[in-house]
């Protein structure tokens, strides 16, 4: 089953570097446009948005699942598969130090999901709190502050 998600996210994240050449090949002003848009919307704030709490968080977490997105705070985009024993693989593309994979585990605490990588924050456990933007969209915040656009692919 592992072999399988993993193929797939690698079939997904070859597509993403794609889409991602053709948003550089329409111009650093198109990209820079879709980042600060997308960036303000996480900015206005949690009002109006749903929370994701830590019982939903539980019930992803008993799956194995895809979920993707951007980091707005190094433009990073990344993939993450997280297994149901609570590991987790994610695949990275970064603007400016290139790609790569990192293994680390992730777990619920209360109404947060909490990750650790042994190569992000120095192997230091970081934790999210999610709020509900769309059907599968999510923003992530942690320390009072908008990071991620989060996307729940399975």
């Amino acid at each position: 089953m592992k072999q399988a998600v993993i193929a797939l996210v690698r079939e997904v994240l070859s597509m993403a570097r794609l889409l991602v050449r053709k948003l550089i090949g329409l111009g650093p002003c198109v990209v820079l446009g879709v980042l600060v848009v997308s960036y303000a919307q996480g900015q206005a704030g949690n009002e109006g948005k749903t929370k994701v709490t830590g019982a939903e968080l539980k019930e992803w977490a008993s799956k194995d699942a895809v979920y993707a997105g951007i980091n707005h705070g190094n433009g990073c985009a990344w993939m993450v598969v997280a297994f149901r024993d609570g590991t987790r693989e994610q695949y990275w593309n970064c603007p400016v130090v290139g790609s790569g994979i990192f293994k680390g585990t992730g777990r619920v605490v209360g109404d947060k999901l909490c990750t650790k990588y042994d190569k992000i924050a120095a192997g230091h456990e970081q934790c999210w709190e999610l709020y509900r933007v769309g059907r599968n969209h999510f923003e992530g915040w942690r320390d009072g502050r908008f990071q991620l656009d989060y996307y729940k692919l399975k």
